[in-house]
């Protein structure tokens, strides 16, 4: 139990319970509000567990007859699955905020009406001192358990509001059966729940569901009148509701639930055979061809809301309007004013998709800095907003580490430190404004802007930071306008700015062509079978293509690198070798050119490339990935690593690891596999690294790797 623990109830959170108690069969661990239009979020995450795989139907096999067809799409229900809003970095910068002040806790003065009802929930789960004294975790620290359930209950989604407990009970179990003998609960966090309830009795568990005096009742009690609507007035929205319940993606990746209907992955494969009877029928029809991977773009949630604010901003990045469009006209004086706002004004599509995808990225990370490079939030909090100084600073901090002078990202010498580094997007925003054509200048009457004709693919060091310094703040470049953006909301505090849609695509693989003719009197070819896509494997043969399972962004490279990012002395970069030897995708090469013995504890260097995703505490991973060494280097090796930080966003120094097995063997495609223990009390974020291997001595080692496949696995009986 915590230490010197606040009153458990006040009165009016007291009276708010009693009008439920009676319903669920509960003791005062149970209460609700009328929540009944607030659905605690859009469902889990694929690979969270209890996250539900899309209910579509796997499309019918093409019929038979003349022609080859290729399967039709299922029927695709719940198939776009996203991350709970509470996952995202908005929430929990919220919560740190809105519900860490005395006037949250104890309203105005004299009143006695704050929304804690006088308890200190914050603080009481961040700051709490001692340990558990009983119970499955007894010895840990009362903080950590406390972090556990309020990360728990955010990654899974699971409504913190539900009398019935669903996060400790399960989804659509009822309190009194929860509670009855002989049931054992399945909610997505009841091992964390009971960790923090010191017990592992339901009824205890359940009798203690806001209570203060414990670790989980203090995480569940926080979440609930933080993130949730008044409990005595569901029409008034809590502090956090918006930024904890209402952001669709929460500030991360949508991904498609497996099984969707089938879409994208079953296109036609072979046509029609040759006509029975009669005369010889003719030739086959031709394969159909594979579903094309699917595809995460962004938008804003309220983009009306967000120019509103931005255009009518007083900041001093927000005065120069034109910056925050694209597009400009003359009015009637000859003078050039905004036509239309923001991404959506750019000249094509690719550079649209490409800056929201870097402003989903850079608010994801707030990696933004003050003008020097010197801090960023996370050194000094609420730096954006300050009067001198602010960090807003997409292009600087994005790409450089703290300390490093501006001027080294024209000279291409960018971070090494890739925990704030949204390098990949702004490769990826620098490569779309190609698409708008070649460099040309702006026209002489002002009535727009110059094209800046973009980069290749290929395009690294020198050429691409030269481009990103010139380019960093003109608005009709991706990367320029979504700087200006950001930069604007940033420090004029338009926090509508900062909750992104996110869209999943999955187009449909097309059909075979026309089946077999000639025969005299024979009947059609039979229809071609179900074919799957050629660019999503499924490493793990459960029957899923991995695209629609994986936890990570970009996990077949089939055009770029984006969403990975180069570690310290190594290189990162795309190549058309593919792991499914697919012409049309390719995948990341690494190179481990780390030459310090200090780095070689045991004789050999590790380095590669990198990505930080969430994960659920109490659960473990299946990994698998491909790998391929090309031959005639020396004695290297390739693997997987991936480690635990005790952070959101996996800086600091990994708590613990886990290291896969490693191929050495070149010259062929290798899948690599692996399943994590539980993920441990604390882990607020994994790294996964795709790394090459190599003596300290051997000048650099490369390794290639395709088809990223991280989902929730199952752990070993202990």
């Amino acid at each position: 139990m915590l230490e010197t623990p606040p009153p458990r109830w006040s009165p009016l959170f007291a009276s708010a319970l009693l009008a439920v108690m009676g319903s669920v069969g509960w003791g005062c661990g149970g209460l609700t509000a009328n929540q009944s239009d607030i659905s605690g979020g859009p469902g889990p995450v694929v690979g969270i567990a209890g996250g539900a795989s899309g209910a579509g139907a796997i499309g019918a096999i093409g019929a038979g007859g003349s022609s080859g067809g290729g399967g039709s799409p299922g029927s695709d229900a719940g198939a776009v699955a996203c991350l709970p809003p509470g996952a995202g970095a908005a929430c929990s910068a919220c919560e740190a905020t809105a519900c860490n002040s005395d006037y949250f806790v104890n309203g105005d003065p004299g009143q006695d009406d704050g929304i804690g009802q006088g308890i200190d929930w914050y603080n009481l789960c961040y700051e709490a001192t001692g340990t558990a004294s009983a119970g499955p975790m007894m010895g840990a620290k009362n903080s950590d358990l406390c972090a556990a359930v309020v990360s728990c209950v955010h990654a899974s989604g699971c409504d913190a509001s539900d009398s019935n407990f669903p996060c400790y009970c399960g989804a659509g179990v009822s309190g009194t059966t929860c509670v009855s003998p002989g049931f054992v609960p399945s909610g997505p966090c009841k091992d964390v729940i009971s960790y923090g309830m010191e017990s592992t009795d339901p009824l205890v568990i359940a009798g203690h569901q806001f209570d203060s005096s414990y670790p989980a009742g203090v995480a569940m009690g926080l979440v609930l009148l933080c993130d949730y609507p008044s409990i005595s007035n569901a029409s008034i929205a809590g502090p956090c509701t918006a930024a904890c319940l209402d952001n669709p993606d929460g500030g991360a990746e949508c991904v498609t639930s497996g099984a969707d209907g089938g879409a994208g992955h079953d296109g036609g494969a072979t046509g029609g055979a040759s006509g029975a009877g009669g005369g010889t029928g003719g030739s086959g029809g031709s394969a159909g061809t594979g579903g094309n991977p699917c595809t995460v773009t962004y938008s804003f949630a309220d983009p009306t809301g967000c120019a509103s604010c931005e255009l009518g901003s007083a900041s001093d990045f927000c005065s120069t309007t034109t910056f925050l469009s694209a597009k400009v006209t003359l009015d009637d004086d000859g003078n050039a004013i905004p036509d239309g706002f923001g991404p959506d004004t750019l000249a094509t599509t690719a550079q649209r998709d490409a800056a929201f995808a870097l402003i989903h990225r850079v608010l994801q990370l707030q990696c933004y800095s003050d003008s020097t490079v010197a801090y960023r939030p996370s050194d000094r909090s609420g730096c954006e907003t300050q009067p001198q100084g602010p960090c807003v600073f997409a292009n600087l901090g994005c790409l450089l580490d703290l300390g490093q002078s501006p001027t080294d990202i024209g000279s291409g010498v960018l971070a090494t430190k890739s925990t704030y580094s949204a390098l990949p997007e702004y490769q990826a925003a620098a490569v779309a404004d190609a698409t708008a054509g070649a460099a040309a200048p702006a026209p002489v009457d002002g009535s727009g802007y110059a094209v800046p004709g973009g980069v290749a693919p290929s395009a690294t060091g020198s050429v691409l930071g030269s481009y990103i310094n010139t380019w960093a703040t003109y608005p009709s470049s991706a990367l320029g306008l979504a700087d200006n953006v950001v930069r604007c909301a940033l420090n004029a505090g338009c926090s509508t700015c900062f909750n992104l849609t996110a869209t999943t695509s999955c187009p449909t693989g097309g059909g075979g062509s026309t089946g077999g003719s000639g025969g005299s009197s024979g009947a059609g070819g039979a229809g071609g079978s179900s074919g799957a896509s050629a660019t999503c494997p499924d490493l793990d043969a459960d029957g899923v293509p991995d695209c629609r399972q994986t936890l990570v962004q970009n996990p077949g490279f089939d055009s770029a690198t984006t969403g990975w990012s180069p570690e310290t002395k190594s290189t990162a970069g795309w190549t058309s070798s593919d792991g499914t030897a697919n012409p049309a995708s390719g995948a990341i090469a690494v190179t481990n050119v780390d030459t310090n013995v200090n780095d070689a504890p045991y004789g050999t260097t590790t380095t590669g490339a990198f990505q930080c995703i969430t994960v659920a505490v109490g659960s473990c991973y299946q990994i698998d990935v491909q790998t391929f060494l090309p031959p005639g280097q020396g004695s290297g090796a390739a693997g997987f690593v991936l480690d635990e930080h005790t952070t959101a966003d996996c800086s600091q120094a990994p708590a613990t690891s886990f290291i896969s097995p490693q191929v050495a063997t070149p010259g062929s495609w290798q899948t690599i596999s692996g399943t994590t223990t539980q993920i441990p009390l604390g882990v607020g974020s994994v790294a996964v690294r795709l790394v090459a291997v190599k003596p300290v001595a051997q000048p650099s080692e490369e390794a290639l790797f395709d088809n990223v496949l991280v989902r929730l696995g199952s752990c070993a009986p202990p």
